[in-house]
């Protein structure tokens, strides 16, 4: 016989045929009765020996409570799960059980929930307080509880005493308020739509912001609003929403039980929520449901509701808008007519003012003109007395009326005016007369008063400077 414990893999597993020593094949079976030592116990009778004593120890049923983890549904309509410590990881957790709630019990589970007027599911990460047998699965060798009944106030008791703990840490610690003092943006253009894309919800959510006159642009992030790995959707898709640069940021999820809306409760929501930089709406179930979430950010009853109070929101926006282009154009007119009024009377003032210096002006004008008239007329005669006058002189000094009184005038050949002391013997002279010109030649000259006279066949004569008016000739 073998040393080895596992001599060959041909050997391993329960349904392997025993090997004969030569590896040749099977070994044949032994026909010879198998005998248990008194100190050892057979798979069988240690089952039921556990059977036994757990049926003797807990009785038929017991009540357990715990987190449901794992939690999925046959298609014969069982049902099993897990139950875990409260707050535990369900894929590490240390201490488990396995509960197994067949289908003529789960029936019966649900007529005693909707007994109860109590709104919730059964379903990941809900606490709660089972009754049921405590047994062990031969087949498995695994302890398993039998549920077959609930008590459905502990599982809204502990959502509620959950709820109020945490609305008592985040109240201590200033975050309760803290998303709701964020100031609404004053017409928000650039929106995050947080919900389950294609839901009820997101629907009605569309539907009510279609109807706004303010165009929006609309983020639909899509995220899980329920079940396992809800809150790690909604923590990222907020945080999605802030990298997105959106002014606002709606969270909308349909009706549902209140086990439906536990992850609205959820400690790391609540906070994502408080430490956002942008205000946060929310729309969530029915009128009479209310989560933490409600109480983090700025409520309203219904997705459909929170979609309206966007739109409403950019409505006032878009009036305010108007009215203080109302109000602008207003004071523009006013200061319009005003300066219009102004311009007006400095016109006035204006005109006058021209009146008046035009007036001045005019007879400033009227003086000067007359005074230049008089001037000029006075500078007319002036002038004309001296034109008389010296038309008189140059009559006087006419050489025709000279010669008429019987002066002559004597030039030389070529032109020039005869004096004695420049003329030679022989030279021609050539004398006007009143009547004529006489041609004559110089014998000799003389000079009277220091000056030559020339002496020939004629009378020389010339016109003395200033002659006098009515002399006679000499």
């Amino acid at each position: 016989m073998s040393d080895e414990l596992f001599p060959d893999e041909r050997s391993s597993g329960p349904d392997a045929a025993p090997v004969a020593p030569d590896g040749a094949g099977p070994a044949p079976a032994s026909t010879a009765p198998m005998t248990v030592r008194p100190d050892t116990w057979s798979v069988p009778a240690l089952t039921e020996h556990v059977r036994g004593t757990l049926a003797s120890t807990y009785g038929e049923s017991l009540w357990v409570e715990g987190e449901i983890a794992n939690l999925s549904r046959g298609p014969t309509g069982h049902v099993y799960f897990t139950l875990v410590e409260p707050g535990a990881d369900r894929r590490t957790a240390e201490h488990t059980l396995a509960v197994t709630l067949f289908d003529w019990n789960r029936q019966n589970v649900n007529r005693l929930i909707r007994r109860s007027g109590a709104s919730m599911k059964m379903e990941d990460g809900v606490r709660v307080r089972v009754r049921g047998a405590l047994e062990l699965y031969a087949a498995r060798s695994t302890l398993q509880l039998r549920m077959t009944s609930i008590d459905p106030t502990f599982t809204l008791g502990a959502m509620a005493a959950e709820r109020d703990r945490l609305l008592a840490a985040l109240g201590a610690e200033g975050l309760l308020d803290a998303n709701r003092h964020l100031h609404l943006p004053f017409l928000p253009q650039r929106i995050a739509l947080i919900t389950s894309i294609g839901s009820a919800a997101h629907a009605d959510a569309l539907h009510e912001l279609a109807r706004s006159v303010v165009a929006f642009e609309i983020l639909a992030i899509d995220s899980r609003v329920q079940g396992v790995g809800s809150a790690e959707q909604l923590c990222l898709a907020l945080q999605a929403a802030v990298e997105l640069g959106v002014e606002l940021v709606a969270i909308v999820r349909g009706g549902g039980s209140r086990t439906d809306l536990v992850v609205f409760d959820h400690e790391a929501v609540a906070r994502a929520i408080a430490a956002m930089p942008v205000p946060v709406l929310a729309g969530i179930g029915h009128e009479t449901d209310r989560t933490v979430v409600d109480d983090v950010c700025h409520s309203f009853k219904t997705p459909t509701a929170c979609a309206a109070a966007v739109v409403e929101l950019a409505e006032r926006g878009r009036m305010a808008l108007e009215d203080a282009w109302d109000s602008i154009v207003a004071v523009i007119d006013q200061r319009t007519r005003r300066e219009r009024e102004l311009h007006h009377r400095a016109g006035l003032r204006l005109g006058a003012a021209c009146r008046g210096g035009l007036v001045r002006a005019t007879g400033t004008l009227d003086r000067s003109t007359d005074r230049l008239a008089s001037a000029s007329r006075a500078r007319l005669e002036s002038g004309r007395s001296f034109i008389h006058r010296a038309e008189a002189t140059l009559t006087a000094s006419d050489p025709q009326r000279v010669l008429a009184r019987g002066w002559s005038i004597t030039r030389t050949a070529e032109g020039r005016i005869a004096r004695a002391a420049e003329l030679d013997e022989g030279a021609e002279l050539i004398t006007t007369v009143a009547d004529g010109v006489l041609n004559s030649t110089v014998n000799t000259t003389s000079a009277t008063n220091a000056t030559n006279t020339a002496s020939s066949a004629s009378r020389a004569t010339s016109f003395p400077a200033d002659p006098p008016p009515a002399s006679e000739p000499q």
